[in-house]
């Protein structure tokens, strides 16, 4: 368990060093400004959704290169890890005093449900601790980074490769008591949806329209029909 918790807090540590570096790169101009952005709908985009559904941001496209860095939810991490390392460890104990005993049976039966809730639990927060997607728009080039629990991945397309810019309308749930909200979208979309990207996000309907239009013409590319 001590093992767990090490791991965990490196890992965070971890987050933390790459914060601290963002922030310098963002107040020092080496890079264009970017938020601590959210990611499409999984639907849209890529399957992992990162950051809070209410992050908004907009980038001004005919000045790239822009890069936008999105990260996992630090309260869900918080909340699971602990959790899961109780409910996981808890079993472990109790076959532990089975096994000295000489008899596993029925402790394996009793305790596997939360052996398996813990691990769940442990596997959801460290993987929103771990998440981490740079996603970088250059002059004819889109490439990507994600890091997640178990390893990372890169990708990169050329702009000539997307079929346009659309605007899409998305509902949301926001606070314990699931508040709902509206997201209004830009996403610039490839054929491959895990490489479909969002470029544009407020929770104003007012400028949505001209933000897609000022998409496409800075990329190159169509202006799409909306989706609901």
């Amino acid at each position: 368990m001590a093992t767990i918790l090490d791991g965990a807090s490196a890992v965070a540590a971890r987050a933390a060093a790459e914060d601290a570096e963002d922030r310098h790169q963002r107040e020092h101009g080496s890079v264009a400004p970017y938020p601590r952005g959210s990611a499409s709908s999984p639907k849209e985009t890529a399957a992992l959704r990162l950051g809070r559904p209410t992050d908004t941001f907009r980038h001004d496209l005919h000045r790239r290169p822009i890069r936008r860095v999105e990260r996992g939810a630090l309260p869900v991490a918080l909340i699971s890890i602990p959790l899961g390392t109780l409910f996981a460890g808890f079993p472990v104990a109790l076959l532990a005093k089975g096994l000295a005993a000489g008899d596993l049976r029925p402790q394996l039966l009793a305790v596997l449900p939360f052996f398996l809730a813990g691990a769940w639990m442990l596997a959801r927060g460290l993987l929103q601790v771990t998440a981490r997607r740079e996603i970088l728009i250059g002059e004819d080039e889109v490439t990507c980074r994600e890091r997640r629990l178990l390893g990372e991945r890169s990708w990169s397309a050329p702009l000539s490769e997307y079929r346009g810019v659309r605007q899409r309308r998305e509902r949301a749930t926001l606070g314990r008591d699931r508040s709902p909200i509206e997201l209004f979208s830009v996403d610039l979309v490839h054929p491959d949806r895990d490489r479909t990207i969002e470029v544009y996000r407020s929770q104003s309907q007012g400028g949505w329209r001209s933000a897609a239009e000022r998409a496409a013409d800075a990329l190159g590319v169509p202006l799409m029909t909306r989706r609901p």
